[in-house]
């Protein structure tokens, strides 16, 4: 179906129709209309609402031979709050041991006869943070727990129609002052779930030494050095490990530009693999098929900065540009991935109660190591975002996002253009 059916089939839905989606809204506002109050009971903070729009995109599968357009109707409540717990640990500053989270249900009706969908939006959010001391060092557990499976570019660069991803991850920073000088530590692990595909599932342990400088109490100059090991689930790719040591500035760079600037080496090294008999003799045991190791060796870095005129204080520009040679692996069925690009963000307040928040990204990913795929992609992503708050309780959002994949690997060139209109209302 073409955009220009699928629109005209929006003009003559009939009224049989717009009567069962005002009911469809009813039976959802109600029982939240009892709830007529931020929750502030006890240990309980938090804010229940509801949203409803409407989405539409002209490649719902993500693909280049099977275009398919859609236009959804979107229902569901959200709350965002947190509970903080009456723990206070000495020595930590009066900080309190606390869990956050936010969320958002949606259920999602096709115009298009393309299905009935229930399921909570991306990102849904789970927080816990510690506060310890030992001695003079400071330390912190947390646990962050993410659910994202509405992220156009993260589909679009896996070649995916959707994606599901479930991420926890489980931290201890330490972290002692010696005058202006500081020593940070972290240990964390991460886990990646996906169950639309398993084979993407990845768990990674990150271990980091940072010791940093204060100059002038607006800059830090720091030496960041992380050691790194990943787990595949794919029995056809490779585990790895690597290290990676840069130095950089970090902090009120000037007057006006705030940001981090950093550069240095990193290595890794793509494990060997057995993935079973080879075609020799005696089925192939002493010819066995194997992934040969392989290194990967480059320069690392990353810039992020954010700048603000006071003359013209209702604009902020933030960009970050980023190399990763063989750190993270981004692409299907790749064990190490390179990965460079850039990101331009404008946030603007055109009025006290509209906000125009444009964003443009360039990322370029190659498959590394001797037996990978080669697939070599390059992701142009647009974002247009306007948000008008027309009560203290009610706020609309208008976001279009425009995703173009340009690939080596057949079927898997194409672009995408989302439209999404929504309507937030909180008690």
């Amino acid at each position: 179906m073409t955009v220009d059916s699928t629109t005209s089939s929006l003009l003559h839905v009939r009224p049989r129709i717009l009567r069962w989606l005002f009911s469809v809204v009813l039976l959802e506002l109600l029982p939240l209309a009892c709830l007529a109050d931020t929750i502030n009971f006890g240990l309980l903070r938090g804010t229940l609402g509801v949203q409803a729009g409407l989405e539409f995109t002209d490649n719902l599968n993500n693909s280049e031979s099977d275009r398919i357009s859609n236009v959804d109707w979107i229902l569901g409540p959200t709350f965002n709050g947190g509970l903080t717990l009456p723990i206070h640990i000495a020595g930590t500053g009066g900080e309190q041991m606390t869990i956050r989270t936010g969320f958002a249900y949606n259920e999602k009706y096709s115009l298009n006869g393309n299905g009935h969908t229930r399921s909570f939006s991306s990102p849904v959010t789970a927080e816990l943070f510690v506060p310890l001391t030992v001695g003079l060092w400071r330390l912190s557990l947390s646990d962050s727990f993410s659910f994202k499976n509405d992220e156009l570019e993260l589909a679009v660069g896996l070649n995916e129609a959707t994606t599901e991803q479930y991420r926890n991850l489980v931290a201890v920073n330490a972290s002692r002052n010696f005058g202006k000088a500081t020593i940070s530590l972290r240990g964390d692990r991460t886990d990646t779930i996906s169950p639309t595909d398993p084979d993407q599932e990845t768990t990674v342990y990150q271990f980091s030494f940072t010791p940093s400088l204060l100059i002038r109490d607006r800059y830090s100059l720091f030496w960041a050095n992380t050691y790194a090991l990943t787990y595949q689930a794919d029995p056809d790719l490779q585990d790895s490990e690597g290290w990676s040591s840069s130095i950089g500035v970090s902090g009120l760079l000037t007057p006006r530009l705030s940001g981090v600037i950093s550069i240095g080496f990193s290595h890794s090294r793509i494990k060997s693999q057995v993935l079973g008999p080879g075609d020799g003799i005696f089925g192939g045991i002493f010819d066995k098929e194997v992934l040969r190791a392989d290194n990967v060796d480059g320069i690392t870095s990353s810039i992020g900065l954010s700048y603000a005129n006071e003359l013209n204080p209702n604009t902020t520009y933030s960009i970050s540009m980023f190399n990763s040679p063989g750190v993270t692996a981004v692409l299907k069925s790749s064990s190490v991935t390179e990965v460079y690009g850039a990101t331009l963000r404008i946030n603007h307040l055109l009025t006290p109660t509209v906000t125009l928040s444009p964003a443009f990204t360039w990322t370029h990913a190659e498959s590394l190591g001797r037996d990978s795929s080669g697939e070599v992609t390059d992701l142009f992503a647009i974002q247009l975002g306007l948000r008008r708050r027309f009560t203290a309780n009610l706020t609309g959002n208008f976001n279009y996002q425009y995703v173009l994949r340009s690939s080596n690997q057949p079927d898997s060139n194409y672009d995408v253009n989302r439209l999404s209109i929504r309507i937030n209302y909180t008690f």
